[in-house]
């Protein structure tokens, strides 16, 4: 009934046999946000083939939450989130012991920036700095006038610094 279809065709849809009817677009979309599932999801069940996106890989993130880019030679790519944005990257977490442990193997999902983002704030994010040799991932917690504090992920450490150069947050992570 939510589907706003015919329990019949919905019967016939589901079905196998000579009596099996094709799902149409629309169709598609009502039962993915009724099952609250992505329309791929929905449409590899019902047997399509759905070509997968893929991101590339800039860097991976340690046990510090430092990250340490990858070669622009090495192009490597990890399939991409159901609802990828223009100019996602990823990151690798690579750390095995330690607080960041846990998360080794994951993927994190961030779209770079050159600013500080808004939505950043508060939110686990990929910040570069200008008097650190490194970019992190961690939380900005709070900025003053010319100063912000930020946690660093997997890391007791917290800092203040006056160069913060960009903050993006982290849009996805599949786990490893």
């Amino acid at each position: 009934q939510k589907l706003n279809v015919d329990l019949r065709i919905v019967g016939r849809t589901f079905s196998t046999g000579s009596s099996q009817r094709k799902i149409q677009a629309a169709e598609v979309v009502a039962l993915a946000g009724l099952l609250q599932v992505s329309t791929s999801t929905i449409l590899e069940r019902f047997g399509y083939d759905v070509p997968t996106q893929t991101v590339p890989v800039s860097g991976r993130v340690n046990g510090n939450g430092r990250i340490s880019k990858i070669a622009k030679d090495t192009p490597e790519r990890v399939p991409a989130p159901t609802e990828t944005a223009h100019q996602m990257v990823a990151l690798y977490v690579d750390s095995s012991d330690g607080a960041l442990g846990m998360y080794h193997g994951s993927i994190l999902y961030y779209v770079p920036s050159t600013t500080a983002q808004y939505d950043a704030y508060g939110r686990l994010s990929v910040i570069e700095v200008g008097d650190d040799e490194s970019a992190v991932v961690g939380m900005l917690h709070r900025a003053d006038i010319g100063r912000v504090r930020i946690g660093v992920w997997g890391d007791v450490r917290e800092f203040e610094t006056d160069m913060l150069i960009s903050a993006t947050p982290i849009r996805w992570m599949r786990c490893g």
